[in-house]
């Protein structure tokens, strides 16, 4: 018998063990937490493809999809409730990835990426200066408001990263210092305000000990040494999130 079953087990039922919490929407804590739960799942992940010889480590990106879940029903007030994966329209068949509800209605889409790359061809042409309207994502969030009668405004897009889409995209939430690995985001109220810009939040720079340690050795970190990464990588603050739900159009 495989003894892990019930450590799995455990690990799942955590996403369900809420317990609502304030948070204050001038400081990053709730933002450092999340950033630090997520370099951890990787770390997990690399240690455990050295130890099995995998070339390739486990996937997580569905797992990233359960993460925000619980943090954002944890840290939005008690009318609130998250939900992954949550069908939206039966015919024909719609989901989006998180559908956040308040007095059980939905007020919220919100579609998540840890890579954009089945739309990275295109993605340069049409955001500068082209024609943006025929971007999968533009078109995926007017689908999908329109299914949940939701002003669109009220649907946005997070990605794990702003890396692995082109350096065009990046330039648009982050400045590069000397080295391409080092940088600061652009601020929030600096940033482009058309489409796609408008409503993809880029959570994080680079969050993987792997190509943050670059080596093929595995690398382990302690709490001090994950909290100085979380502040320099650090893209879109998951209080800004937060902010954006309990504020929006659709949530009187």
């Amino acid at each position: 018998m495989f003894k892990g079953i019930t450590h799995y087990k455990k690990f799942l039922d955590e996403f369900t063990n809420v317990e609502k919490q304030s948070y204050d929407s001038s400081k990053t804590d709730v933002t450092m937490a999340l950033y630090k739960d997520w370099f951890e799942m990787h770390s997990a992940t690399w240690e455990h493809a050295i130890k099995t010889g995998r070339d390739t480590r486990l996937a997580l990106a569905d797992v990233f999809q359960d993460l925000l879940v619980h943090y954002l029903d944890t840290f939005l007030p008690q009318e609130y409730n998250a939900i992954p994966e949550y069908t939206i329209q039966s015919k024909p068949k719609l989901k989006v990835d998180i559908a956040v509800k308040k007095n059980n209605k939905i007020c919220f889409l919100i579609e998540v990426k840890t890579t954009l790359g089945w739309d990275r061809g295109s993605i340069d042409s049409k955001m500068n200066g082209g024609d943006v309207s025929e971007l999968k994502v533009v078109k995926r969030r007017e689908q999908i408001a329109k299914a949940a009668d939701i002003d669109k405004k009220n649907v946005i897009f997070i990605f794990s990263s702003f890396r692995n889409i082109t350096p065009y995209f990046m330039e648009q939430f982050w400045i590069k210092e000397s080295r391409s690995d080092v940088g600061h985001p652009i601020p929030l109220n600096e940033r482009r305000q058309d489409e796609p810009f408008n409503f993809i939040y880029p959570m994080f720079n680079q969050y993987d000990p792997r190509y943050i340690t670059k080596t093929k050795y595995l690398k382990l970190y302690n709490d001090d040494e994950i909290s100085n990464l979380a502040k320099e990588n650090i893209c879109a603050p998951f209080e800004h999130i937060l902010d954006l739900i309990v504020k929006g159009q659709n949530n009187e």
